[in-house]
């Protein structure tokens, strides 16, 4: 009886050990056993590789590539351990260092999503917070670091990137200060940032989605974006273009299966907000009917639960401020 047959009896093998393949020989015995496997069309495979020393890890990265090249299975290369899995979801949050979007890069390792992470600055450290959700969740994570604001650096990141189902627009910045006051430079880096980044991001993935004719945009707001606030003006214009750009894309997208929704922040207790001193942070909490912040890990459930949301629901602007707006 072939392997193939054995394995049709029951249910597929999804796990199985090979030892370090020390010819070339053995080498394609392992292929063609793979290439048995994928025939099945298994969710998963775990090849587990024992010592070897270079030369053994050398042929693990060659395996690894024909797999992905050659079966359309995502490779995830552990130190003594290769994982193959097929058709893992993608999801790609700007922003991802810090705050709301750090939440929402953990919540969607947590539900088994593969990841592409942006941040403007802090690579180290989000490539560590990477590692410890690759080992925690077993998620395949990348760390860029990109100006979300400017095209031609989202247009490389897009390089790298051949599927995605998901997008959280999350990267943005804050202003504090008097519209007279604030230079012309300074206005357009926030816009930069917190809007024209929407437009470069959905217009690169758009057509990723297209193709297997279904996504999920998420845009992080804010109640700035509905009432406006003093001081605020180039942020409450740039979220209140987030919403009006929401709600019009999930329009165009709605006969693709892909829907386009909004989260509107209130305060959530992030270091965007640490510029306030503890008078102001209380007065703040005092007109707040929650009577306090909102939490980054709130705002990142949430976001998940749109993600899983029936596509029905778009063109969405959600608040979550604590019943403040």
């Amino acid at each position: 009886m072939t392997m193939e047959h054995l394995f049709k009896q029951k249910k597929p093998v999804l796990s199985f050990e090979i030892f370090p393949p020390k010819k070339e020989a053995e080498l394609e015995n392992i292929d063609a056993t793979l290439a048995t496997l994928a025939k099945l069309n298994p969710d998963f495979i775990s090849v587990t590789f024992g010592a070897g020393g270079s030369s053994t890890n050398n042929k693990t990265v060659e395996l690894a590539k024909k797999i992905k090249k050659e079966y359309g299975i995502e490779p995830l290369v552990h130190a003594k351990t290769m994982e193959f899995r097929k058709m893992r979801k993608k999801a790609l949050v700007s922003g991802a260092s810090r705050g709301i979007g750090r939440a929402i890069a953990e919540e969607l390792a947590k539900a088994g999503y593969d990841l592409y992470l942006t941040c403007r600055k802090s690579e180290a450290e989000l490539a560590k917070r990477c590692e410890e959700w690759q080992s925690a969740y077993g998620t395949v994570c990348v760390a860029k670091q990109c100006d979300m604001g400017d095209y031609p650096s989202v247009q490389a990141l897009f390089e790298e990137i051949d599927r995605l189902d998901v997008v959280v627009n999350n990267a943005g910045i804050s202003y504090i200060g008097l519209l007279s006051e604030m230079e012309p430079e300074q206005w357009q880096q926030v816009m930069n940032t917190n809007l024209n980044s929407m437009f470069y991001t959905c217009k690169l993935a758009i057509p990723l989605m297209l193709r297997q004719q279904a996504g999920r945009i998420v845009n992080i707001s804010s109640v700035w974006g509905n009432v406006g606030a003093s001081m605020e003006v180039a942020y409450s214009a740039s979220k209140g273009g987030v919403n009006s750009f929401t709600k019009a894309l999930a329009k165009e997208l709605a006969p693709s299966h892909i829907s386009v929704n909004a989260v509107a922040c209130g305060i959530i207790d992030t270091q965007m907000n640490a510029c306030f001193s503890e008078e102001e942070r209380q007065f703040l909490k005092d007109e707040i009917p929650a009577d306090r912040f909102g939490r980054p890990e709130e705002v990142a459930g949430l976001v998940l639960k749109i993600i899983e949301a029936p596509e029905y629901m778009t063109g969405q602007i959600i608040t979550m401020d604590g019943g403040w707006c």
